[in-house]
């Protein structure tokens, strides 16, 4: 039954399936709005309803990022977008790693709303403070002129690669996904995702955005293991994220063979997009906790949804079983809970 459900799931995102039109009319939007607003814990009447429409009505780009900066006359941003910035791990580092076990921890901070919590949080709790890999998603560059990726690996001893997918024209402040290790990097790269969502004409010419996932190489026990931090769009419909995730997939087959993770937020509904991941070999792991990875009623409680996940293949198992994964529901500190797996090399 579950295998039936899934699959039409999958095919109606595979063909395009529009149900938006259903939905679209202002008195839908203001009366979800109210009833979602009397229980949410994070936003407001005004935020949710304009969540409902970019969601319900999004506003597509179907250019690459130079089509996109071209057509906006921001050239220059160019190497802003496509720059990696990195910095090797130190000797002195928080947390300690165990023998034969990778940790994956990814959070989405919420643009750093709350940034001297969180980096606190990942320095005391017990799963973040002793995770091999951390991958952050709505990461700033800067707050009040800290540069917080050197910040991160200043508090904590690792070292990270960051790259932004969305800048402000006012003042050029960026928000990216950073990978932070205890390991070092010794390869990364950029890969520009189809997408999706027009933050030009969204935001009214404020802001541009052009998802992309951010992918390194790390080495433990003597294995190479490749990275992904993804953050795939909200602000579009399931087939884009399809494809945004079809194209990281493209990339990860380049390396058959090694150990690979692709983790972070990916804006997945329920059933999205179980049967792509599964005939990649690739575990969902988060899916079978089934526990919410959001801080906000109705997520929670209602809608269940995963939206955070952590994918692996081409790790051990003990006994033919899937390592557990947890979701780490007392953290409070973003509209996102913080997931972690313990893998096995």
């Amino acid at each position: 039954m579950f295998l039936i459900v899934f699959n039409l799931s999958e095919m109606l995102t595979i063909i395009n399936f529009n149900y938006y039109k259903v939905i679209k009319s202002k008195t839908f939007i203001y009366r979800c709005s109210s009833l979602f607003a009397m229980f949410s814990r994070y936003y407001t009447r005004e935020q949710i309803i304009e969540a409902i429409r970019r969601y319900i009505c999004p506003i597509p780009y179907n250019g690459t990022l130079d089509d996109l900066l071209t057509e906006t006359g921001n050239q220059k941003l160019k190497p802003a977008f496509q720059e990696i910035v990195h910095r090797k791990p130190s000797h002195s580092q928080v947390g300690q790693s165990r023998e034969g076990i990778l940790r994956v921890s990814s959070w989405n901070i919420e643009e750093g709303k709350n940034i001297e919590d969180v980096i606190n949080t990942i320095k005391s709790d017990e799963y973040l403070v002793n995770s091999d890999v951390l991958l952050l998603q709505e990461l700033p560059r800067t707050i009040n002129g800290k540069d917080i990726p050197e910040l991160l690996a200043e508090r904590t001893g690792f070292g990270f690669i960051y790259s932004p997918w969305r800048i402000t024209l006012a003042d050029n402040s960026q928000v990216g996904n950073m990978i932070l290790s205890r390991h070092q990097i010794s390869e990364q790269s950029r890969i520009e995702l189809s997408s999706g969502y027009d933050w030009y004409k969204a935001s009214g010419k404020a802001k541009l955005g052009y998802r992309m996932a951010l992918k390194g190489k790390i080495t433990k026990n003597g294995n190479g293991i490749w990275i992904y931090c993804v953050h795939l769009e909200a602000y579009t419909r399931p087939d884009y994220r399809y494809r945004q995730m079809k194209e990281v997939l493209e990339d990860a087959v380049k390396h058959h063979g090694s150990p690979i993770v692709i983790g972070g937020d990916a804006n997945f509904g329920p059933f999205e997009p179980f049967m792509l991941m599964r005939r990649n070999g690739f575990d969902d792991h988060i899916r079978r906790t089934w526990t919410s990875t959001m801080n906000d009623f109705w997520f929670e409680y209602l809608f269940g949804f995963q939206l955070d996940r952590i994918y692996s293949r081409g790790f051990r198992r003990e006994n033919s079983k899937m390592p557990k994964a947890k979701v780490l529901k007392d953290i409070k500190y973003s509209d996102h809970r913080a997931i972690t797996v313990d893998l096995m090399i």
